[in-house]
């Protein structure tokens, strides 16, 4: 694909369900990587970039771990994931890393206080949330729903989002 989109610059499309979030913005950062430019085609959604994908109109997208796992059963598709691990719902699919490039680009949630908050109600929250991130049941329901739970201490998380706000700002 890198190599066509050299050689046809702006010839492939790419979907995202918007600007400004990370399925927008970490195939911005794959192109400039790459040396490539693609055409964005807006979507209103993720679920509505598979049926694009299935009539080429869309040949490039960056989806959550779900809908690539439901496009990959029904398409012939050259898949690598934005994480820095490969992911046991599409585990075929290869990391970006592996092909080499260095992006390492997923959506994140996280559970946050009001400023304020005594710092013991936040410890105590914080180990409740981990205790539960760990449990199978709980590591099988988020992974159907295409998410992967990760832990840590709210320095982490403070260390992560400045990590992140200086890595995307610039995009």
């Amino acid at each position: 694909m890198v190599a066509y989109a050299k050689a046809n610059p702006g010839k492939i499309n790419r979907g995202s369900p918007g600007a400004g979030i990370i399925s927008n913005l970490a195939p911005l950062m794959f192109e400039r990587m790459a040396g490539i430019q693609t055409t964005h085609v807006p979507f209103n959604g993720d679920g509505r970039l598979c049926r694009p994908c299935s009539a080429q109109r869309s040949t490039f997208m960056y989806v959550d771990h779900l809908l690539a796992a439901l496009c990959a059963e029904r398409e012939t598709a050259s898949a690598r994931v934005m994480d820095s691990k490969r992911l046991p719902q599409v585990p075929n699919a290869p990391t970006f890393k592996e092909s080499g490039y260095d992006i390492d680009a997923y959506a994140w949630y996280t559970l946050v206080a009001p400023a304020g908050t005594p710092a013991d109600a936040i410890a105590k929250l914080n180990r409740a949330v981990n205790q539960v991130l760990v449990r199978e049941d709980f590591i099988s329901r988020a992974q159907a729903m295409g998410m992967e739970p990760r832990g840590g201490t709210p320095d982490d998380l403070a260390r992560y989002i400045k990590q992140e706000y200086d890595r995307w700002v610039p995009c």
